[in-house]
């Protein structure tokens, strides 16, 4: 037996001891936790951050010490798993948590490994603790944030899909309702392609991740048949580690009928406009040739007037001298009757006779009516007078009475002209419920037109009144004559039946006897062609053929 130098074994003892020491100080430097067991898996040292991450001390992690820090929900786990590989001598490798005292958690990555000091000799087992607390914390973030959108994006009443290579790979509930499929399995791996259709006023004929513009304006093809027009806005996302395309989708089928609608209503808005300018026109044009003819007529029955003195009133030049004098004043009052009718002027509100005003707009009307028309009228004379502007009143006469003609014109039929008085109670009828209860003046226009369809009459009835072909006469429109009804207090009510035809009732409120005075102290204005025969004007041209 060898013996051993006392010198050299000093200097021995004190090398081992310098070793011992590094190592002591390096364990308990470290970032990392270190634990050392026997070759049984009992813990005979600790260092300083495995007490940091377990919340013991040294003395109390010792043997089996350290174990009672494991959560408990990873306790007895974790140290089978420890023991297990001890007894095997194989690699340890798991994930836990500490429970510290202060009640705080941590998670950390244990990987642990046989010390041998010698191939077939072990001495013991290595354990290296990471702390990974902050990367489960930001994996647990992301998977509630990621279980956040999820429940937003199948919760959003906006269609979304996810497409790769324009093949659909998700959809959310709200998009397979606006697709119309009952199930994913119906659209999930079909193209978008066959579903997903550029509108007519948009930009190309794909829908390519890469080359679609947004947002952008498309037709939706449903699983029934049916269209829908969205509009879709997208943006590139990475889904299952793949390049795709995320695209929600908006329901604008309301929003394009709208638009559809306002354009029509600006094309006959812009009729309408182009329509007035017309009749303007028509109508400054009338004025200025009921000038030059009234003029005509003022010489005309000047002279007349003073050749009548010289010539015996027993003679027959003296009755054509006459008949040329009532013919002139006739044609004055129709000459004057434009030129009211043209007067652009602020309304000017009187007490009116509406009988009176109305046998005068029939007078001038009837010669016109079509041969297929026929004229029916039941005026009572009487009626109560009415505050209005006679010049407005007759509008609304010569425009109901021209609509009405118009509707008659292919077929022809039966034109039912009445005016009454009637007690009005209050009424909850939509177009009356603005009338109180009193005394009104009711002119009803009524015409069934045989062959034609009660629809069909009402369509015809149209508020804009001219003729589609531009021969028929027209008035101001139904929407202008409301608006003059409802200026004067009155109210007016269209209704259609299949067996009496199109109904038009016009109500103006009656004046009291007591407010025609003080309204118009010369009393009620009349025409006065009122008490002249309506036959006068064919007498005069019958006497003329005669005396020819």
């Amino acid at each position: 037996m060898s013996s051993v130098d006392p010198s050299n074994q000093g200097t021995l003892d004190r090398s081992f001891k310098t070793t011992e020491a590094f190592l002591h100080t390096l364990a308990n430097q470290a970032s990392i936790g270190i634990l050392l067991s026997d070759p049984h898996g009992t813990c005979h040292f600790v260092n300083q951050r495995l007490c940091e991450l377990s919340g013991l001390t040294i003395a109390t992690a010792a043997g089996e010490g350290w174990g009672k820090a494991l959560h408990a929900d990873d306790r007895n786990r974790v140290l089978d798993e420890w023991h297990e590989a001890a007894r095997h001598v194989r690699p340890f490798s798991s994930e836990f948590r500490f429970q510290r005292s202060d009640g705080t958690t941590r998670w950390v990555h244990g990987e642990g490994f046989a010390l041998r000091t010698r191939p077939s000799e072990i001495s013991g087992h290595f354990l290296m603790v990471r702390d990974i607390t902050a990367r489960k914390q930001a994996v647990e973030a992301l998977c509630v944030s990621e279980e956040r959108y999820r429940s937003l994006v199948h919760l959003s009443p906006h269609a979304i899909l996810v497409t790769v290579d324009d093949t659909i790979a998700f959809a959310n509930q709200a998009g397979l309702r606006m697709m119309g499929m009952a199930s994913a399995k119906e659209l999930l791996g079909r193209s978008c392609l066959d579903l997903i259709r550029p509108s007519i006023s948009e930009h190309g004929a794909s829908v390519k991740t890469e080359e679609a513009p947004f947002p952008r304006e498309a037709t939706i093809l449903r699983g029934d048949g049916t269209t829908v027009e969205v509009e879709i806005v997208g943006a590139p996302i990475n889904f299952d580690g793949l390049s795709s395309l995320l695209l929600m989708f908006t329901d604008i089928t309301e929003r394009k009928h709208a638009q559809s609608a306002y354009l029509i209503a600006r094309k006959e808005v812009e009729a309408y406009r182009q329509e007035a300018l017309r009749m303007e026109a028509m109508a400054i044009l009338s004025g200025g040739i009921a000038h030059e003819f009234n003029n005509c007529l003022t010489a005309i029955l000047g002279f007349s007037e003073l050749a009548m003195p010289f010539v015996s009133p027993d003679s027959k030049a003296h009755g054509h001298l006459q008949q040329v004098v009532t013919a002139s004043r006739r044609a004055r009052d129709l000459v004057n009757q434009m030129l009211v009718f043209r007067r652009q002027s602020e309304p000017a509100k009187q007490p009116v006779s509406l009988h009176v005003l109305l046998k005068e707009t029939l007078r001038l009307l009837k010669p016109v009516l079509q041969e297929n028309i026929t004229l029916e009228t039941w005026i009572q004379t009487p009626t109560h007078p009415v505050l209005a502007d006679p010049t407005q009143l007759h509008q609304v006469f010569v425009s109901l009475l021209a609509n009405a003609e118009q509707a008659m014109k292919a077929t022809g039929g039966i034109l039912t002209v009445r005016l009454s008085d009637v007690r009005m109670e209050p009424s909850s009828d939509g177009y009356l419920a603005q009338l109180t209860a009193g005394e009104y003046v009711c002119l009803t226009t009524t015409y069934n037109n045989q062959g034609t369809m009660a629809s069909e009459q009402t369509a015809a009835f149209t508020p804009r009144g001219a003729a589609p072909d531009g021969e028929g006469r027209s008035g101001v429109g139904l929407a202008v004559v409301e608006g003059v009804i409802r200026s004067h207090g009155g109210a007016m009510r269209v209704s259609t039946e299949t067996a009496n035809g199109t109904s038009v009732e016009v109500y103006w409120p009656a004046l009291n006897p007591d407010d025609i005075a003080d309204t118009a102290p010369g009393g009620v204005t009349r025409c006065d062609q009122e008490n002249r025969a309506p036959s006068k004007h064919e007498d005069s041209l019958a006497r003329t053929e005669k005396e020819r």
